[in-house]
């Protein structure tokens, strides 16, 4: 075998060239920003979300001191999640979930359709 590829007298210069010029179609420029669009989302929420459940923890903990100590600290954090609005941020961490899945559902759809053309083709 290495004698036939030491008689293959092919010189480089005869080799055609090929166009190797690589641009990405709209539709898959468009995916890749929506899929690292939805990449900073997820770490956003997942953050918010770790926070939060920091906070829940710390408003659920046991509170020492007076009555009247507690019942002023546990208002405070009760303030505060009113304040940050926990509760809407909790059903927005829901709805991005949802969002993702029928993202990922689409680009399945998509993809396949996509294989469907190119194998008749």
């Amino acid at each position: 075998m290495l004698f036939r590829v030491g008689e293959n007298t092919t010189v480089m210069s005869q080799i055609p060239l090929i166009n190797t010029a690589f641009s990405p179609v709209d539709s898959d420029l468009w995916v890749n920003g929506l899929w690292f669009t939805s990449l900073a989302v997820t770490l956003s929420v997942a953050l918010f979300a770790i926070l939060t459940k920091q906070w829940l923890r710390q408003y659920m903990s046991i509170i020492t001191g007076s009555s009247r100590e507690r019942t002023f600290i546990r208002q405070f954090r009760f303030d505060g999640l009113k304040k940050w609005h926990v509760r809407s941020y909790s059903t927005y961490e829901a709805g991005t979930a949802v969002l993702q899945y029928l993202f990922v559902l689409v680009l399945m759809i998509r993809g396949r359709a996509r294989n469907r053309r190119s194998t008749e083709d």
